[in-house]
């Protein structure tokens, strides 16, 4: 499931003039002001649980609403934001 988040929330949607979303999600993960809560990206949903447990969620919609898909991923904060960093990367985003 990381990898389909990996794919759907970093490499289709983020490029090197349009990393929005990458930056929000690295921002949302890496904060210690946000000590818990949910970010919803493009497809999927990050609950974080506390500053280094992390929730992973597939949204999707059905013609009757939204629905989450019942997998999900526990991922911890520094396997997240490696994971994240390392795609960008290779998309051509750099941090400093």
């Amino acid at each position: 499931m990381l990898k389909k988040f990996i794919q759907a929330e970093i490499i289709e949607v983020n490029s090197p003039q349009h990393s929005e979303s990458y930056q929000a999600i690295r921002y949302f993960i890496q904060s210690e002001e946000i000590r818990r809560g949910e970010f919803e990206g493009h497809c999927f949903i990050i609950n974080k649980i506390d500053a280094n447990t992390f929730i992973l969620y597939e949204e999707y919609e059905t013609p009757n609403g939204v629905v989450y898909s019942s997998k999900s991923k526990i991922v911890d904060k520094k396997t997240l934001l490696n994971s994240i960093d390392e795609a960008a990367q290779k998309i051509g985003i750099y941090i400093s």
